[in-house]
């Protein structure tokens, strides 16, 4: 006669009479189809099965199955899905904010074949103080439509990418600014005033 030994399930804990001493599976379908799942798992992070799955996704016939499986109405509507539950996360606005201002740094820097100094180097933190405010850095009036941001020395004229050279200001005052320095734009805005309060007196 066989002798048997007590052993315990890794899964559900339930005591099992097995032929070896080192059996942690009981004969439990769900405890059977984690213990699957598992294996499957260690198979696809080695390096044999990496490969496998690497030259699978990367056959013709997946790529056909794949396109084919793109063109669906449940694809479609699951990706939509995902889409929306990936935009309502706020942390990930914060994130796509950042992102989208590295990107322009990034943009900046390949258009002048030369790297702006500071750029990447904002933290999401920074970047939230620094865009909380409503208020245009020029003008002082509220903004109430479209925020921009700007160099108040432009990159042009040596300016940086460095929070303490950025400031938040409104679509007008971006547009009418151009390539001016903060102190040669303040000049400028000033004798704009003057003109205009000379026209309306005459």
């Amino acid at each position: 006669m066989e002798k048997l030994y007590e052993c315990t399930c890794r899964f559900c804990g339930e005591k099992i009479l097995r032929q070896r001493s080192n059996s942690t599976l009981c004969d439990n379908p769900e405890c059977r189809k984690k213990a699957k799942a598992e294996n499957d798992k260690r198979y696809r992070m080695s390096e044999r099965g990496k490969a496998t799955v690497y030259k699978n996704h990367h056959s013709e016939r997946y790529k056909a199955t794949r396109k084919l499986y793109e063109q669906t109405e449940a694809y479609k509507k699951s990706k939509s899905e995902r889409a929306k539950k990936y935009r309502l996360n706020p942390h990930v606005a914060e994130l796509d904010r950042v992102r989208k201002l590295r990107y322009y740094y990034r943009k900046y820097s390949a258009l002048r074949y030369f790297t702006i100094e500071g750029a990447d180097a904002i933290t999401l933190e920074e970047f939230k103080s620094f865009y909380d405010t409503d208020i245009c850095y020029y003008c002082g009036k509220k903004i109430e439509k479209r925020k921009t941001i700007d160099h108040k020395t432009p990159v042009s004229r040596g300016g940086t990418n460095k929070l303490e050279n950025l400031c938040i200001c409104c679509q007008s005052c971006n547009s009418s600014k151009g390539n001016k320095t903060e102190a040669e734009y303040n000049k400028w805005r000033k004798q704009n005033e003057k003109n205009r309060n000379n026209i309306h007196k005459v």
